[in-house]
């Protein structure tokens, strides 16, 4: 399928975009101004519109900043600077190349960030931990993907393994190494 990226709104729908996007879109206490219709499977806003007739979808992000801001150039991106992907402040949206949005994102680790083990924000780890300050450690791994660690579970591997250890040489079975 040959998907073509909407890079410019025509003045003849502007106005009719502007009040579709204000409509269905509120300021939360963050500053960020949130899409309320629902997120597709990615967490994005979906915003849809007729041009010449044909019926066109693009993400809510992208069509604030095309609104708000201008055309976006074929090969830029839109990143959320806020890092909340129904967020359609134009203050909080820049045209960047698809690698710094990457490497922007890489911080916010998709995994935590979408839910994938039961949670709702990457501020906890999957056991419920706080992922702030002293129980946050932050590195970069071979492939260059920023790695987020709870501390808090670290440890409790690691006191758990050296437990397992102590055990099997008490019992002299070899260690198994999991």
């Amino acid at each position: 399928m040959n998907v073509t990226r909407v890079t410019s709104i025509p003045e003849s729908i502007r106005q009719i975009a502007l009040d579709r996007l204000a409509r269905y879109s509120e300021a939360d206490g963050s500053g960020c101004i949130i899409w309320k219709p629902p997120a597709d499977k990615s967490g994005y806003g979906r915003f849809r519109f007729r041009i010449d007739g044909r019926r066109r979808m693009t993400g809510a992000h992208r069509a604030a900043y095309l609104l708000f801001v201008g055309d976006i150039p074929d090969n830029l991106v839109i990143d959320h600077l806020c890092r909340n992907t129904l967020c359609v402040n134009p203050d909080h949206l820049e045209a960047v190349t698809a690698q710094v949005n990457t490497i922007r994102g890489a911080i916010v680790d998709r995994t935590l960030r979408t839910g994938r083990f039961g949670r709702k924000s990457a501020s906890t780890c999957g056991r419920g931990h706080n992922l702030t300050g002293d129980n946050l450690h932050l590195y970069v791994n071979k492939d260059g993907y920023v790695v987020r660690v709870c501390i808090t579970c670290r440890r409790n591997y690691s006191h758990a393994a050296r437990a397992r250890k102590r055990a099997s040489r008490k019992l002299g079975a070899p260690v198994v190494s999991e």
